[in-house]
């Protein structure tokens, strides 16, 4: 498959993801009040693929907002939730456990 079918394929995907979410029912929720260091989330879907297409809905609004390839965004989402698990097998590894 050629970087041109990759493009039409991603564009596909998107759209339908899309167009699943439009026809979807989905709320999200994330709430955090000034001097807290915790989140309130909350999501509510009428079943876990509207969720997910609703997460992928505002990961793609997301790398718009910030000029990014979609691919970017997740990369850095990737890296930014496993790097404390990685930070915490280290500490781990160092203590012997």
């Amino acid at each position: 498959m050629n970087e041109s079918n990759v493009d039409q394929v991603h564009q596909a995907a998107t759209e339908a993801a899309i167009q699943e979410g439009i026809k979807a029912e989905v709320k999200i929720v994330l709430e955090k009040k000034a001097g807290e260091t915790t989140f309130r989330r909350h999501i509510e879907a009428s079943d876990a693929r509207a969720a997910l297409n609703g997460l992928a809905i505002l990961i793609v609004e997301y790398a718009k907002i910030v000029g990014l390839e979609v691919t970017k965004v997740l990369s850095l989402l990737a890296v930014s939730l496993t790097a404390p698990v990685l930070r915490r097998d280290k500490e781990h590894e160092k203590a012997g456990e």
